[in-house]
């Protein structure tokens, strides 16, 4: 009888679990997605270049990057309920702060603020469910958390594409602190604590202080240095500043007695290695396909924001219904047989738009569109359980946060590229008084790049034969 009612109430913790994970995972999708529509309307309201409105994203994504890692440490090492919670406060009171900017640089300048809250709950949220299902059944429930995502990137494009039409911009980042507000209140009172081992030693020099200050200087000098790239010397000085931070941060990984992150989970494991790249690869191949239709649906084809949410939402619908799919299924086939299906599928949608011009029917638009989502929903979850089942339980939220890197260096290294494409074409020219034809040509020469990634990132997913722990 006792055996249960412990079973029982473990089976409860855990439904509550994936219910706060599924909602921490809806959260910055959606409050990401939603923004996107918005990108022209905020451009012409500060009379920005198509060049600077890259930041309103970059600036995000490259924030995400620097901090991810080191809270993961901190959460292993101190609370993932407690760093979720934070992160969730500080995202909803940094967005109802925002909706009040009066330049396009205070609005950047919140989206760096926002990051840290939206590093504190990638970070946790996919450690916290591995830690509460399973292992039998992980699969299912990454996939649940999964199309939370892609369902938060399904209503974000439409409800933002709504608020910016009949509102304004301003509205949603007022939405999306509301949202943020809401999901911190709900998981202080529903996610119950779960008692991890004792650490030893002082928090400070368990955190790894030489490491966390290599690494944050490297992808931030790395990442930077690659979004300005132009015909002078000191970006390229800026980036090599980087690399030699990050060299430096490896080595200093390897000798550390407390590293942020153990380089044991790299020696020799091929697999692990390739799962991450594939992450980055693919997410550098594909984040900025709704930036670049954004723009090219409204100001090419003359779509208003509501009606260029519409079609917008198509690949994150499919996404969110095949990623359940898909995590069910990673749980009795091979997940990474799952995720190079994925991934040659992604690929494929990414060459496709390629061939976009002036005159492209929108029916072609929605079918890459659809073949992105399949491609997607077969290689995220699957991907994400392949990654958590060979990573020791010590270190998954430094794991969890590993796949959030990969994934954020990707959409870092995604927007970098089209800026630059940007700055070459385009220069200071106003967002929506550029002539379609170089917008186009913009696209074009962003999806050739985008697709020799993805095919790079094919290659390397079926190419995983190697000992695994």
């Amino acid at each position: 009888m006792k055996r249960n009612t412990n079973n029982k109430t473990e089976s409860a913790r855990t439904r509550t679990v994936v219910f706060v994970v599924v909602l921490t995972s809806f959260l910055p999708a959606i409050a990401g997605s939603i923004l996107n529509v918005a990108i022209p309307v905020i451009g012409a309201e500060f009379n920005s270049s198509a060049a600077s409105l890259g930041w309103v994203v970059n600036a995000f994504t490259m924030g995400v990057l620097v901090l991810m890692l080191p809270l993961g440490r901190l959460a292993d090492l101190t609370s993932k309920r407690v760093i979720l919670i934070a992160g969730l406060f500080l995202f909803g009171i940094l967005n109802v702060a925002a909706s009040f900017s009066t330049s396009l640089g205070m609005v950047i300048v919140f989206r760096v603020l926002q990051a840290a809250g939206a590093a504190s709950m990638f970070a946790t949220s996919q450690a916290i469910l591995v830690d509460a299902v399973p292992a039998e059944r992980r699969g299912r429930a990454l996939g649940m958390s999964v199309g939370a995502v892609y369902a938060g990137l399904a209503i974000g494009p439409l409800l933002g594409g709504l608020i910016t039409h009949h509102l304004g911009w301003r509205w949603i980042f007022a939405f999306a602190g509301l949202l943020g507000t809401i999901t911190a209140v709900v998981t202080l009172l529903k996610l119950p604590e779960k008692e991890g081992p004792k650490r030893e030693g002082k928090l400070l020099a368990r955190m790894d202080p030489a490491g966390v200050v290599l690494y944050m200087v490297g992808t931030l000098a790395l990442a930077y240095g690659f979004n300005v790239v132009s015909n002078k010397v000191w970006p390229y000085l800026v980036m090599g500043g980087g690399i030699a931070a990050l060299v430096g941060f490896v080595i200093r990984e390897n000798h550390a007695k407390d590293p942020l992150i153990s380089m044991d989970l790299f020696k020799g494991q091929w697999r692990f290695i390739s799962l991450n790249v594939t992450a980055l690869l693919n997410y550098a191949a594909t984040f900025a396909v709704n930036y670049l239709l954004a723009i090219y649906l409204q100001l090419a084809m003359g779509f208003a924001p509501d009606m260029a949410g519409i079609v917008l939402v198509v690949t994150p619908v499919v996404q969110t219904f095949v990623s359940i799919i898909a995590g069910r299924l990673s749980d009795r086939k091979s997940p990474f047989m799952l995720a190079s299906c994925g991934m040659t599928l992604c690929a494929a949608g990414v060459i496709s738009f390629v061939f976009v011009s002036e005159h492209t029917s929108l029916w072609h638009i929605i079918a890459n569109l659809a073949c992105l989502g399949v491609g997607f929903g077969l290689f995220s979850s699957p991907n994400t359980n392949a990654i958590m089942s060979l990573s020791p339980p010590q270190d998954r939220a430094i794991v969890s946060s590993l796949i959030a890197t990969m994934r954020n260096l990707g959409m870092t290294f995604s927007m970098c590229i089209i800026t630059v494409i940007t700055n070459a074409s385009l220069g200071a020219t106003i967002i929506d008084e550029a002539p379609v034809s170089l917008i186009v040509g913009v696209m074009r020469t962003s999806f050739i790049i985008f697709s020799v990634m993805g095919v790079v990132g094919v290659l390397i997913s079926l190419n995983r034969k190697s000992k695994t722990r």
